[in-house]
């Protein structure tokens, strides 16, 4: 065979044999490239996703409560238990599955004066579930843990663990918060189930009470605020510094009859009073005790009316933005506010009990104090 064949035959050979070696090892590597890699996400059909959210739905459902005004999601195989002794401050809830309460939560709601008067929430609060007793024998416990979650409606919720100081070592969890005055506080007591314990404090909701509500607005005076929808606003004139009195209907009718027959009467009732001085010193009640500024008129106040036995309790409070007090007597409320030097007097009359019922004041109070505003 001519040599020149022979080369060429040779070099064909090869780039065969190059070609194929290379061609082997590319597979291999691909191979490998695809056995290692990765199983793609399953991609959910938009059915299949609505399926899941509608079976997370289901199990759960919702405890409503008009008393207090607010809403909890529980889980679907709870049911509940009220011990409503609203009269001693105290409402208790007994959550627990159908029938084995294998589960339990337990909310209580304490609406007693020390927790309105509460200034410091995470100092108090936490001092509170340290002092707590358990048990029949109202045992001392340990304070494990403690943690502070804020929601998006920007309210705190503690969140704590005990271990209670007896023979049976005990180990309590729960979460506090603090809504209008009331302190809830969630505890579970059958078993250290976290999830299901922030679940149903995070699911606690408010209804908004003043959705409804009609809305007053004074240009003149700078200020407006909202009251319950079927009350009335008018001005009474027997009453020189008054801007508006706020009443039911029943008590509407009740001072139209005493205008009209002329029954003797100080002044025709509301369930709120707004009175207006145009300074402090113009109140005839501050200038005839010789009080020189709102503190010593208020703190002085039981004194000057010589009532010894009268339960003023003046409290300090931030009403619109301004230092103003608060006081109580005998079922009704006053508010004292210096506004722009201008003296702001508001009463929260008890009349307001004949149709509203004795537990609904102090939250019309409440939703008063959280409508008004300063408009200049």
């Amino acid at each position: 065979m001519d040599t020149k064949v022979k080369t060429w035959l040779g070099v064909v050979v090869i780039i065969i044999l190059v070609t194929t070696v290379g061609v082997i090892a590319w597979k291999i590597v691909k191979f490998k490239q695809i056995a290692n890699a990765p199983a793609p996400a399953q991609i959910q059909a938009p059915n299949q996703v609505a399926e899941k959210q509608k079976v997370e739905t289901a199990s759960q459902k919702t405890y409503a409560n008009d008393q207090y005004n607010f809403k909890l999601q529980v889980p679907q195989n709870f049911q509940w238990n009220v011990q409503d002794q609203s009269a001693e401050g105290l409402y208790d809830i007994n959550f627990s599955t159908d029938k084995t309460a294998e589960s339990s939560m337990d909310l209580n709601i304490n609406s007693n004066d020390w927790v309105k008067k509460i200034k410091n929430p995470g100092v108090e609060i936490k001092a509170y579930v340290s002092n707590s007793g358990f048990g029949a024998n109202n045992a001392d416990a340990t304070l494990t843990s403690w943690a502070e979650e804020n929601t998006k409606d920007s309210q705190t919720i503690y969140f704590y663990n005990l271990e209670v100081k007896d023979s049976s070592k005990t180990k309590v969890s729960g979460a506090i918060w603090l809504v209008a005055g009331k302190m809830f506080d969630l505890r579970n007591i059958k078993n250290d189930d976290q999830e299901l314990l922030k679940n149903m404090a995070l699911g606690f909701s408010v209804n908004n009470q003043t959705a409804d509500w009609q809305t007053y607005r004074n240009e003149k005076y700078g200020f407006e605020f909202q009251y319950p929808k079927e009350w009335i606003s008018e001005k009474w004139d027997t009453s020189p510094d008054q801007i508006v009195g706020i009443s039911t209907k029943k008590e509407h009718d009740l001072n139209e009859n005493l205008l009209t027959n002329k029954v003797a009467q100080d002044s025709p009732i509301s369930a709120i009073d707004v009175e207006y001085n145009e300074t402090l010193l113009d109140n005839s009640e501050v200038k005839a005790m010789g009080a020189k500024d709102l503190e010593s008129f208020v703190k002085n106040y039981k004194k000057y009316k010589d009532l010894p036995n009268l339960p003023w309790n003046p409290e300090k409070i931030n009403f619109a933005g301004e230092n103003g007090w608060l006081t109580s007597f005998y079922g009704q409320n006053n508010i004292f506010v210096v506004h722009n030097n201008h003296l702001f007097s508001f009463l929260f009359n008890e009349s307001a009990y004949w149709e509203r019922g004795k537990q609904e004041m102090p939250e019309i109070v409440n939703n008063f104090i959280s409508t008004f505003k300063f408009i200049n």
